[in-house]
């Protein structure tokens, strides 16, 4: 079980203000296997779209998504990231190390990119 350590929250702080320099990027969060919120921060005059008890409804199913999708690992492949299309943005699911970063961009971002800039930025504080 990996602990929350305050090393690793300024570590996580870093990566989601590195991640928010991206300007198609409106929200970035980081939860735990639990769902719990780790750390959120947003673009400067963006305004949530979800009320609080809302957002947590969406990181739970978000988070249970990611779980159940596990199940076809052996065949398929790790996942690498989940991109859900709706009609005002995108909702860009990564899991990574045991936690899961969800990123909410504008419609038109380029999800792959996002995506791949997560993670790198993620395994090179890890490794």
């Amino acid at each position: 079980m990996s602990v929350i350590t305050s090393k690793k929250i300024e570590n996580f702080d870093d990566i989601c203000k590195k991640i928010l320099q991206n300007n198609d990027i409106r929200y970035v969060c980081i939860l735990n296997k639990m769902a719990n919120l780790i750390l959120e921060k947003k673009q400067n005059r963006v305004k949530f779209l979800l009320p609080d008890k809302k957002s947590r409804d969406l990181y739970l199913k978000l988070k249970l998504e990611s779980s159940l999708i596990k199940d076809f690992d052996d065949e398929l492949g790790q996942v690498e990231f989940i991109v859900t299309y709706r009609k005002k943005i995108q909702m860009i699911s990564i899991p990574i190390y045991g936690k899961l970063v969800m990123v909410s961009a504008k419609k038109n971002a380029n999800s792959r990119l996002i995506a791949n800039t997560v993670l790198n930025l993620f395994r090179k504080i890890i490794n």
